[in-house]
């Protein structure tokens, strides 16, 4: 029994030394690119499923366990808000007319790890008939899972020019 727990822990003292000493290969230039297309790709994905306005394939770009959404000091949450939002929101809204991004800036962590700080440009009309027009920021923390490049977490903020949101803008 003594030998055996011995070598337990010889083996686990091994592993530990050697998982210790392990590093990532750095990325090259080229590497970086390629994730970096792949990451505003996905992005670009997700956004043409919201004007589409396809509730399923929009919650499929989210991370369920252990999201984080915090936007504009007002509200923060985790998968089940921004659940919430799109499941309340996308069916309100009568016809999204306009959704554009624009300067992705994307920083590379790793190779399953980015970040995209992303502007952005909204219309939409709502189910009353108001147009809705909207601009502001994303920043899309990214995570590459076997399915794709996921969100894992978003920080946004907006800024409403017409329609009945305008009233959030101070």
């Amino acid at each position: 029994m003594k030998l055996r727990i011995l070598l337990n822990f010889i083996c686990f003292f091994l592993l530990s030394l050697v998982s210790c000493n392990y590093t990532e290969k750095p990325l090259d230039q080229e590497e970086k690119q390629q994730i970096k297309t792949e990451v505003i790709s996905s992005i670009e994905n997700h956004i043409v499923d919201l004007v589409n306005q396809d509730y399923n394939k929009v919650m499929k770009f989210y991370v369920k366990d252990d999201y984080i959404l915090f936007g504009d000091g007002k509200y923060w949450g985790n998968y089940k808000t921004v659940d919430d939002i799109w499941g309340t929101w996308l069916p309100r809204w009568e016809k999204i007319t306009k959704w554009e991004l624009k300067n992705h800036k994307v920083h590379v962590f790793s190779r399953d790890a980015a970040i995209d700080y992303v502007e952005w440009v909204h219309e939409r009309i709502e189910e009353d008939g108001d147009t809705t027009k909207a601009y502001g920021s994303w920043a899309w923390s990214m995570q590459k899972f076997p399915e794709g490049w996921k969100s894992v977490g978003t920080m946004i903020d907006h800024r409403y020019t017409s329609g009945p949101n305008t009233r959030n803008n101070d």
